[in-house]
């Protein structure tokens, strides 16, 4: 029997770490695949976050719009209202301008009839000088009751202007409280205006923070680019390698193989030489078949002396038994 040789058990060594390097490569590339994979699902990660973000901004932006145009629309309203209780408060001041001027008016009338009493007391005095006339006395107290009536009705038309001073007194403190009204709408839509400030202000700022979660994203991507690079590099590193080593088991198993046939020529060289050496082996053993039946000739041919030797003898023991006899 041939036992292999110790150069096919290194090339099947070989073998085995050239299929392992296979394997690791297969798993490298697996490896890569999950990266690759791990990027993708971070590409669809900050796909989604700039989605979320677009509607996060269109979402607060169409209420902080709407808020606004609620505010600005309150705002217009309460400016109309404030121009529409602008020119009440100018007619009902020019209602006190006039008041005042009735008032002036009655102040004058008055004066006039201060006047009237004066000169009806100069007359009065005048008429207490002259008693005896009677006549003259009835007209004067006439026309005393006369003025007094005048004296009243100027009294009712001053109280009736005093009423209308009390009731624009209290129209104009009414506008008054309208107006304050409309300064604390003023300041509830400033107010508003400030809050919606503050969420226009909130919304920028979580705005910004998505933004730097999309930079920082941004960053975990370059940095796993830059790892997916480092490990093509690897890869490319253990390609290279790998062929290189490949190259040198290709020229060791050249090698091998050129001794295993160099081998293998010698062990048909050496079955030649059985062969041929068999060949021999049988022709001796013809010969010495030849010599075997050569030899069993002899023999044959020993035995028949044999036989004639014992022939001999019995000639010999009658030889002898004939003497005896004689």
């Amino acid at each position: 029997q041939w036992a292999p040789p110790s150069e096919l058990r290194e090339v099947e060594v070989v073998g085995q770490e050239v299929a392992l390097m296979g394997q690791e490569i297969e798993l490298l590339g697996q490896e890569m695949a999950l990266v690759g994979r791990k990027v993708e699902l971070m590409g669809q990660e900050v796909e989604l976050v700039g989605l979320e973000v677009a509607l996060v901004g269109q979402e607060e932006l169409a209420l902080v719009g709407q808020d606004v145009a609620l505010v600005c629309q309150e705002e217009e309203v309460v400016w109309r209202e404030v121009g529409l209780v602008g020119p009440e408060v100018e007619v009902m001041w020019r209602e006190v301008a006039l008041v005042e001027q009735e008032m002036e008016v009655a102040g004058q009338e008055l004066a006039l009839v201060g006047q009237e009493m004066e000169l009806l007391g100069q007359e009065v005095e005048l008429v207490g000088q002259d008693v005896a006339h009677g006549q003259e006395l009835a007209l004067v107290w006439r026309d005393v009751e006369v003025v007094g009536r005048e004296v009243a009705l100027v009294g009712q038309e001053v109280a009736l202007v005093g009423q209308e001073v009390e009731v624009v007194g209290q129209e104009v403190a009414l506008v008054g409280q309208e107006v304050a009204v409309v300064g604390r709408e003023l300041a509830l839509v400033k107010h508003e205006l400030a809050l919606v400030g503050q969420e226009v202000e909130l919304v920028g700022q979580e705005v910004a923070l998505v933004g730097q979660e999309v930079a920082l994203v941004g960053q975990e991507m370059e940095v796993v680019g830059r790892e997916v690079a480092l490990v093509g590099q690897e890869v490319a590193h253990l390609g290279e390698k790998v062929e290189h080593e490949v190259a040198l088991l290709r020229q060791e198993v050249e090698v091998v193989g050129q001794e295993v046939e160099l081998e293998g020529q010698e062990v048909e060289v050496v079955r030649q030489d059985m062969a041929n050496v068999g060949e021999e082996v049988a022709l001796v053993g013809l010969d010495v078949e030849v010599v075997g039946q050569e030899l069993a000739l002899v023999g044959q041919e020993l035995a028949l002396v044999g036989q004639e030797v014992a022939l001999v003898a019995l000639v010999g023991q009658e030889v002898e038994i004939v003497g005896l006899e004689v």
